[in-house]
């Protein structure tokens, strides 16, 4: 069966079993997500408080995203899409020209089916962090703003949001000697892997792991994209990625058969490993050999808080500029908001309506240690 009557015949499937549950879609902030503090997270959100943040390439500005959705299979906390909720399969394989049997470059055909609500329990998800995921409420709505990482694969060194860890040998990295990188050209997304700068707890992080977006996925439908992959040595006759590779046979195995590579279960917290490897998914309930990640914001997540990686200051009178996750057409109303701790639910109204607002003397920026600022601004709709 080729791959496009795979899809005809799985969307079919979607379109006439009403509302079904590949699921589930979880919260990765802070709480649910353990241990707090963490150090999981950038310079401006240091405990990934937020949920998982990224850097878009195009505005060199930070993201965070605040839940994650999954693939698990029915009986697991999915249902009848089962793992094809999240799917990739190789529809391209461009050899070397001078060896035909060597893989030089491939592309994937990515697609997300958002079909909630799991009807049964899942397995709580844990990463190479340390972080933790308990049972917790799940979504059931337009997951808004998607975000798929992709953690097997290494943004391009001549990409513009290329930047590597200082050792790829350390914990919580995962580097194989022995194999080339798996690298990306179309990426427009990199999200945060590793502990904040010089936190002590451990390798230091940085916005390593290339992303795409696929917009606002409606439930019951579904998207796709197609992302472009390429072996880190193009030499004519020593690069490329060859049979002696265990990658290449998953590659191949994808292009002739139609078979899925891109596995997330919701025992995979976040980007629960990186670099991983490209794996066959045959629908294995305690699947925990995570390679990809799909993020995104919820109904409610139209606001984006910022602290000092995304502050200006101006000399008179102090501003903030306060950039959002998503699109605010046709939002009438916008509320600039401040706390002083990002756990509380207490945030009190400043300002509206404006682009950059004023902030007052009283609440202007300070620290009570070199980590954590006092004071925090997100703007939300009413």
């Amino acid at each position: 069966m080729n791959f496009k009557m795979r899809f005809q015949i799985l969307a079919y499937i979607l379109s006439t079993a009403g509302i079904i549950s590949a699921a589930p879609s979880l919260p990765v902030t802070k709480v649910p997500v353990t241990p707090y503090p963490s150090f999981t997270g950038p310079t401006n959100d240091a405990h990934a408080v937020m949920g998982q943040w990224f850097m878009n390439v195009a505005t060199s500005k930070p993201e965070y995203r605040t839940h994650e959705f999954y693939d698990n299979i029915s009986g697991s906390g999915g249902g009848s899409a089962g793992h094809l909720a999240i799917s990739g399969r190789v529809v391209k394989v461009q050899s070397l020209v001078f060896r035909p049997d060597v893989i030089g470059a491939f592309d994937v055909e990515a697609y997300i089916y958002n079909d909630p609500p799991a009807t049964t329990g899942w397995g709580a998800g844990t990463n190479r962090l340390q972080e933790h995921l308990a049972t917790a409420p799940q979504y059931t709505n337009t997951l808004r703003n998607v975000i798929m990482t992709v953690d097997f694969a290494v943004i391009g060194a001549d990409q513009p949001s290329a930047v590597r860890p200082e050792s790829l040998t350390v914990v919580p990295y995962r580097e194989d000697p022995n194999q080339l990188h798996i690298l990306t050209t179309n990426q427009n997304y990199a999200g945060w892997y590793g502990y904040k700068t010089d936190s002590g707890w451990g390798a230091n992080g940085g916005f390593f792991v290339p992303g795409w977006s696929f917009g606002d996925i409606p439930a019951g439908t579904s998207t796709n994209r197609t992302l472009n992959f390429f072996i880190q040595d193009l030499s004519a006759f020593s690069g490329g990625m060859d049979s002696g590779d265990p990658r290449y046979g998953i590659i191949m195995d994808s292009l002739t058969n139609g078979t899925d590579i891109f596995i997330n279960r919701s025992l995979s917290l976040k980007i629960s490993e990186w670099i991983s490897d490209p794996a066959l998914d045959e629908g294995d309930a305690v699947a925990t050999n995570s390679n990809v990640s799909v993020f995104h914001d919820t109904d409610a997540d139209i606001h984006q808080v910022v602290s000092i990686a995304s502050v200006k200051i101006q000399p008179s009178p102090l501003s903030i500029t306060v950039y959002t996750t998503g699109s605010t057409n046709g939002i009438s109303q916008q509320i600039m908001q401040v706390s002083t701790n990002l756990m509380t639910t207490n945030w009190m109204n400043i300002a509206t309506n404006e682009t950059a607002w004023p902030i007052p003397q009283t609440n202007s920026w300070s620290y009570t240690n070199a980590l954590w600022p006092v004071q925090f601004y997100r703007i939300i709709q009413p």
